[in-house]
């Protein structure tokens, strides 16, 4: 379920769909009924609409590059991975943009926009296209 929640736009859904399922199947009418309501509600509010503005406008990553790095986090690192991963990457383009610019005149790198400016136009053109 950990691993399945993290998938972008549908993750929870495939989480908690399958449990409202299995209570209706079980018998147990009003907790499926109270799960999916939450479910739609709720988590689909905050997996939907919350997590990616709050995490991409912080990071200034596109969603696709954080989710990727949590997965090879967590497949590195471990549970820690969850937090470490998109650090090591954040950290890693930061040096990328640094030795790209390292051999540049300064009146060159500065008109230029930075490895993070990028991912950050390509999450806004990412929601504009939605």
């Amino acid at each position: 379920m950990l691993f399945l929640s993290m998938i972008p736009m549908a993750g929870s859904f495939i989480v908690w769909v399958p449990a409202a399922i299995y209570l209706a199947v079980t018998g147990a009418w009003l907790k499926a009924v109270l799960l999916t309501v939450w479910g739609l509600l709720v988590i689909g509010t905050v997996d939907n609409f919350l997590r990616p503005k709050l995490v991409g406008e912080r990071t200034h990553l596109h969603e696709l590059l954080i989710f990727f790095s949590v997965l090879g986090g967590l497949q590195v690192f471990g549970v820690l991975g969850l937090v470490i991963g998109p650090v090591v990457v954040a950290i890693t383009l930061a040096l990328l943009d640094v030795f790209r610019q390292a051999e540049r005149p300064s009146e060159v790198t500065m008109q230029e926009p930075t490895v993070m400016e990028e991912q950050s136009a390509l999450r806004n053109v990412a929601t504009a296209n939605e």
